[in-house]
């Protein structure tokens, strides 16, 4: 089989599997689901080139997981590398919160799966293992990481085009606060439009407030770190 159409297969099971992942719990999901969703056999999915590994404890599922959680942190960089690119000067992590907001309505459940508490662990496990990566979990990490260094492109950013100078701890805990705040807050936006009917323009604000929240509490570190200064 070719490379292409080995790839062409691989993410027809991701895409089946980001709707099931979605929908249930991991433990709830079965690999025999997600191959008939797929339209392909359960052994497909412990072929090598596929989700499969010469590790013998190796866990076809998790793999795909991984994968899932991967496509979606993905197509979270690509949305906040386009909102970097319009973002207004001194707006940038506001901007990049609307377009998340934006990519969140149309796809409520990205959100879902990346706030699962088991990737937490997963960075440990996949760094600490003697094995080399499946290419689900090299992917994993890659855009992990990528979408928290542009997390950090937006603050630069927005710092400096407020003429903020915050010492590099302030702005790493900022950056941890914005990663972990930020898709949380929007992921509830999103459940409460859906679930009690809040409109948009509600979210918006509430989304607006939030993130102006976030800045203040940069500007009073500012002016911490001035008055230790003197």
């Amino acid at each position: 089989m070719s490379e292409k159409r080995q790839k062409t297969r691989r993410n027809i099971i991701v895409e089946k599997a980001i709707l099931l992942f979605s929908q249930y719990e991991y433990e709830k999901v079965v690999l025999s689901q997600i191959a008939e969703s797929a339209g392909f056999t359960k052994a497909t999915l412990y072929k090598e080139y596929y989700f499969g590994s010469n590790n013998p404890n190796h866990e076809v599922k998790f793999d795909i997981y991984l994968a899932v959680v991967a496509t979606i942190f993905q197509r979270i960089c690509n949305n906040f590398e386009e909102s970097l690119k319009i973002a207004p000067r001194g707006e940038e992590i506001i901007t990049m919160g609307f377009g998340l907001l934006g990519l969140a309505r149309k796809h409520p459940y990205y959100l879902q799966v990346i706030n699962d508490p088991r990737l937490r662990s997963a960075v440990a496990k996949i760094i600490t293992s003697d094995l080399p990566p499946t290419e689900s979990e090299q992917a994993f990490l890659t855009y992990q990481r990528k979408s928290f260094a542009v997390l950090q492109e937006f603050a630069k950013q927005n710092l400096k085009h407020l003429d903020l100078k915050i010492n590099e701890e302030v702005l790493d805990t900022f950056n941890h606060v914005l990663s972990s705040t930020i898709p949380g807050l929007i992921f509830e936006l999103v459940i409460r439009e859906q679930t009690v009917g809040q409109l948009p323009e509600v979210s918006d604000r509430q989304l607006l407030l939030f993130s102006e929240l976030l800045l203040d509490g940069l500007k009073q570190s500012k002016l911490n770190n001035r008055a230790s200064d003197l």
